[in-house]
């Protein structure tokens, strides 16, 4: 899945914009595209601004791929491209590809990149290997060698359609089914809302539990954020959660809740969260 990552004194924005009626000629079918503002680019060495894309297991990915995008910036500006090879825990050292420069216009054009995957016969490959393509908008002078020199840059960048197929040619792009797409992205990470679930406490001090199904069974164990921590209530007297603990699965989630005493043993609540909490599962690579 795709995300967005930073790294020294920079100050960015991201966000998802509506194609404009008079674009919809050259993105075909799509409703959406990214945009990142870069308002402040940092002045150290390690400064940063980058859109990236992994895919799971190294081993998948062999032999001559292409990738194409459609792109455009507010001025024009170079964009650089990377590709690596991740070899996981345990694994062989990352192998990064030679890295290639676009230069966007105010207009939106397809670019499109060749690239040939080394041969990972050699290699050794670890846990939690994958590969991963790098859009950077700005990089410092420690990145030069994965960069090709391109340097710290302020301004707008959008990004649509992108498109990685194996050959040596870029095809059309595809619209996506939705519902497919929301699986393949749960697979490392989604928001679970409001929900209400059944809640049994036991000893003398409530210690409720209740299970999470998430979408799709997760890549790993997740990380799990509960934002805000008193995110649950409980019947009948809405009374918010002190305490929660939560034992991450990869198939669900086992949340243990603290806030309201029992009348006794087994004595049973109905629970559930606010409508502004939610539970951030995180299983990206």
């Amino acid at each position: 899945m795709w995300s967005h990552v930073h790294g020294g004194n920079i100050v960015k924005t991201v966000s998802r914009q509506t194609v404009q009626a008079s674009d919809r000629s050259k993105l075909i079918g799509a409703e959406f595209f990214c945009r990142t503002i870069i308002s402040n680019s940092g002045t150290s060495s390690n400064s940063n601004v980058v859109l990236r894309h992994s895919v799971e297991d190294v081993r998948k990915i062999q032999g001559r791929y292409t990738l194409s995008f459609y792109a455009k910036s507010d001025s024009p500006k170079n964009m650089a491209f990377e590709f690596s090879q991740v070899f996981g825990t345990g694994g062989s050292a990352i192998a990064y590809i030679t890295p290639e420069k676009v230069q966007l216009s105010t207009e939106w054009q397809r670019y499109s990149v060749i690239i040939d995957v080394p041969d990972i016969t050699d290699k050794t490959i670890g846990q939690n290997s994958y590969c991963q393509l790098m859009f950077w908008f700005s990089g410092g002078s420690d990145f030069n060698l994965r960069t090709g020199n391109l340097g710290l840059q302020t301004g707008t960048f959008d990004i649509a359609q992108a498109k990685f197929e194996r050959g040596d040619k870029m095809t059309a792009f595809e619209i996506p089914d939705p519902v497919v797409e929301l699986l393949r992205v749960s697979r490392y990470y989604e928001q679970i809302a409001r929900s209400s679930n059944f809640i049994t406490s036991f000893h003398l001090t409530f210690n409720g539990y209740m299970g999470i199904i998430p979408i799709a069974r997760k890549r790993i164990a997740p990380a799990v954020t509960i934002s805000p921590i008193t995110a649950f209530f409980l019947y009948p007297i809405e009374t918010a959660a002190t305490a929660i603990t939560v034992t991450p699965r990869e198939e669900n989630l086992i949340v243990f809740i603290r806030g309201i005493s029992p009348t006794g043993y087994g004595d049973s609540r109905i629970g559930g969260m606010y409508p502004q909490a939610f539970i951030a599962v995180d299983a990206r690579l």
